[in-house]
């Protein structure tokens, strides 16, 4: 998964959807974490939430998907993106 452009984070791709309304996965870090396997499929980018221009929030980082042809993206936990992404760690 890359690391994608402060800009790439959207008011259109934020409205674009949800965990819930495209993945089925309630916005909980246990059922993030416990669905980490379909996350890791449609996830394509992400990038620090605090740098994003669209909803930035501090200690988070905004995480890209694509599902059904539809581009949206979410703000995950530092520790729900490390439960899902462990090889992006070293650098968040």
């Amino acid at each position: 998964m890359e690391h994608l452009h402060e800009q790439s984070f959207t008011w259109q791709a934020w409205s674009g959807g949800n965990l819930m309304d495209m993945l089925n996965i309630p916005n909980r870090e246990p059922f993030i974490v416990d669905n980490t396997d379909i996350i890791q499929k449609y996830a394509i980018g992400w990038c620090k939430g605090d740098n994003i221009v669209c909803r930035p929030k501090t200690e988070t980082i905004a995480v890209m998907f694509i599902t059904n042809n539809v581009e949206w993206w979410t703000h995950f936990t530092i520790k729900e993106f490390i439960s899902c992404f462990p090889e992006l760690k070293s650098e968040i």
